[in-house]
């Protein structure tokens, strides 16, 4: 869920007999073995990633490779150094022909149903000289393929996240959000941080939910400008918010429901007058 390679190995160990007499009658020997793996319909999204496309060649998803290990005792197979192993040639990856089973998330300002990435425009020279701009965000987490395994969540963790644009067109790492805004939801107090991020648990009972979204509360956003951003060295421009929702039971993550998304804002002085 995170984008990185799962380097997780799923082992079925095949044992043969004595094989003394392999040795006896010669310095080597062979074995062949065909191997059949059946899945149930309801565990091939599990074992599988589901994907909408056929991946690339080097793609993440599923590969098959074995391993031969030789010991005096059955109960030494597992470290012994008399060990080779070998994967698939051709190399295959294997997945599920359906979309990803995981949760996603809709962020948009408040007002604007349309796009996911939809500009905030924040004008320090048509603002009466104030030094804070205010805008409002509402996060919908879309369960609907995963709604029969999340039921038993307990609360939900939302984690803020801003990113200034570089001249060559990327984003950052993640500024101390805490210098450039506060944040909060509607309608619940307190706020926690660490050097990049506002981050706050959010109890069940305090969100929005049906069959297939879970609505966080209203993200309330109080960005500094003008002079309170001049005066601390920053610098206009488009910053990118990244909010990241993932549900918890009792504690514990639920990686299939954790999602993230992101709204740009721009920060500026413009003389309309001068645009035409």
């Amino acid at each position: 869920t995170s984008g990185t390679i799962n380097l997780t190995q799923n082992c079925a160990e095949f044992i043969t007999g004595d094989l003394s007499s392999y040795f006896a009658s010669g310095n080597h020997f062979e074995i062949d073995a065909t191997v059949t793996l059946t899945y149930s319909a309801d565990a091939i999204p599990t074992q599988f990633p589901g994907r909408a496309e056929v991946p690339p060649a080097d793609s993440n998803g599923v590969s098959v490779s074995g391993e031969s290990h030789i010991a005096f005792q059955q109960s030494a197979t597992s470290y012994t150094k008399n060990t080779i192993d070998a994967d698939e040639q051709p190399q295959k990856w294997y997945y599920s022909e359906t979309p990803p089973e995981v949760a996603t998330l809709d962020l948009n300002p408040i007002g604007d149903r349309v796009g996911d990435f939809t500009p905030l425009g924040i004008n320090a020279l048509n603002n009466n000289d104030a030094t804070v701009a205010d805008f409002d965000l509402l996060a919908d987490l879309n369960i609907g393929p995963i709604a029969d395994r999340i039921t038993n969540y307990t609360d939900a963790m939302v984690t803020i996240q801003v990113a200034q644009k570089h001249m060559d067109g990327t984003y950052g790492e993640p500024v101390d959000i805490t210098q450039y805004m506060t944040v909060d939801f509607e309608g619940l107090s307190g706020m926690s941080s660490n050097e990049n991020s506002y981050y706050r648990v959010i109890a069940r009972s305090a969100l929005t939910e049906n069959a297939a979204v879970i609505e966080m509360p209203t993200i309330h956003c109080h960005v500094l400008t003008g002079s309170a951003l001049e005066n601390l060295g920053f610098t206009y421009g488009n910053y990118k918010i990244t909010v990241t929702v993932v549900l918890r039971e009792n504690a514990v993550p639920i990686a299939i429901s954790q999602a993230s998304n992101y709204v740009v804002y721009t920060n500026a002085k413009i003389i309309p007058e001068f645009i035409s």
